[in-house]
């Protein structure tokens, strides 16, 4: 049933955030302003979804470090939902790239998994939270030419992909067996497994966006394990919490 709500009656604040998720094969996945609203009623996530579809376009997908911030600046010291819940177990790219080309050994069950090439350009599929070296990847600007920049600093793959997008572009995407031999052939200074871009895990988001970007507080065992099937925001950390709890602040964008 669809909840409605007096416009007049909420009051409402909004924020102005760029998210820009690049490719490298295709156009920005998301390169438009997106305006960020902050609905302040009780709600549980199903309520607070479908206000946010009844006024803007639904509950906020976070693509990025800079997104993640002007939340935290939006709530501020308040808790809201974000639009990520428990759903099916999917591949994406870090970047947004789709998912054509892979060949990724290993099951983490029903953990969420990441990809490292072994030094003989095979895949394998690893908790998210161990450390390893990493592979980057650049652009350039007049040529397109991609670079490839591998990181000999062990980090988990949620910190290898914030040290990429803030030194590079992203973690690296690979689409065909002839980019897989090149990114091998860049690996070679490494002597052990690498992390690349691809990401499998069984949280998905309301408006179904691909966003590989992920802020839990490890530090305290997030994610949990069903029924916390939904997820909370306070003071920029990620949590998962049962979708039947109520929050006085919903965050929706258009």
């Amino acid at each position: 049933m669809m909840l409605h709500f007096n416009t007049q009656a909420i009051t409402m604040v909004t924020v102005s955030v760029l998210l820009l998720v690049l490719s490298v094969f295709s156009p920005p996945v998301h390169s438009s302003l997106t305006t960020f609203h902050l609905i302040p009623l009780v709600m549980n996530v199903t309520e607070a979804r479908a206000a946010c579809k009844e006024h803007y376009t639904d509950l906020v997908t976070v693509y990025s470090d800079e997104g993640n911030t002007q939340l935290v600046n939006l709530l501020s010291i308040s808790v809201g939902w974000i639009g990520l819940y428990r759903g099916q177990f999917s591949v994406k790219w870090s970047n947004g790239d789709p998912v054509t080309f892979g060949h990724l050994a290993g099951d983490c069950g029903t953990l969420s998994c990441c990809a490292v090439m072994k030094p003989d350009g095979s895949w394998e599929s690893l908790q998210c939270t161990e450390t390893k070296y990493f592979m980057c990847y650049g652009q350039d600007s007049l040529s397109k030419t991609l670079n490839y920049h591998l990181i000999l600093e062990n980090k988990t793959w949620y910190g290898a992909q914030r040290y990429c997008r803030g030194n590079y572009t992203d973690l690296v995407s690979i689409r065909d067996q002839q980019q897989n031999e090149e990114v091998k052939i860049k690996g070679l200074n490494s002597s052990t497994s690498f992390w690349i871009g691809l990401l499998r895990d069984d949280w998905q988001w309301t408006d179904g966006g691909n966003s590989a970007y992920r802020n839990w507080d490890w530090a305290s065992g997030e994610p949990q394990p069903s029924p916390f099937n939904c997820v909370e925001m306070w003071r920029e950390k990620w949590y998962s919490v049962p979708c039947s709890i109520y929050y006085s602040l919903s965050p929706c964008y258009n």
